[in-house]
């Protein structure tokens, strides 16, 4: 439980759908000229490559591996470092809002990270984009850590790194399932969508 007279000391960040805003209305930007790309449907690469994504977002299976066995299945004319290449370099779509609020708590001096669910490619990718976000301490994705959210060892293994409880950390992230499992550790939390994000504001410190 959140503790009254703890102060609040950092926000922890999700990045797609929060900080990244890929996917409006469900719909993942990235995709859109695949087909033309590609010529193969996307229905395939996507069931082929992102089913049951665990051992991917844990660092025990290499996306490229998937990726490499769809394009042996489907006939695709191409190499897997192309087509995640094609994925990645298409994929960011700022959120502006957002990163305004995180470049005014930097200022106003609050600690800040970014905790994804993402495979090792993707986490490198993330990394070079939090470079260039100010007030962004670190990126802590879930295949370097060897777990995913929503998995209470992910939280519990960037709090240690960043060594701070629970109750200083304010948790944003669009997915329920994992701002309920930050919420059960203690976490102050926020679940964020694109028509929330006026509540976010009055959420956060001004």
């Amino acid at each position: 439980m959140i503790t009254a007279n703890v102060p609040l000391r950092a926000v922890l960040w999700d990045f797609d759908g929060v900080l990244n805003d890929n996917a409006p209305q469900g719909r993942f930007l990235w995709t859109d000229d695949f087909e033309g790309t590609f010529g193969q449907p996307l229905d395939g690469f996507v069931d082929a490559v992102f089913c049951n994504l665990e051992s991917v977002l844990t660092g025990r299976e290499d996306l490229l591996d998937r990726i490499g066995r769809w394009i042996e299945t489907s006939g695709a004319e191409t190499t897997p470092e192309t087509v995640a290449t094609h994925w990645l370099e298409k994929d960011f779509h700022p959120n502006t809002a957002v990163l305004d609020a995180v470049a005014r708590l930097a200022r106003q001096g609050y600690r800040q990270a970014i905790l994804t669910n993402a495979d090792l490619r993707r986490a490198a990718w993330v990394e070079g984009i939090a470079e260039r976000i100010d007030g962004i301490e670190a990126v802590y994705a879930s295949a370097r850590l060897g777990h995913a959210k929503p998995d209470a060892t992910a939280f519990r293994k960037v709090l240690d790194d960043m060594g701070l409880s629970a109750g200083e950390v304010l948790f944003v992230d669009d997915d329920s399932t994992n701002v309920n499992a930050a919420a059960a550790l203690g976490f102050r939390t926020f679940r964020y969508s694109r028509l929330a994000h006026d509540a976010l504001e009055w959420s956060l410190p001004r």
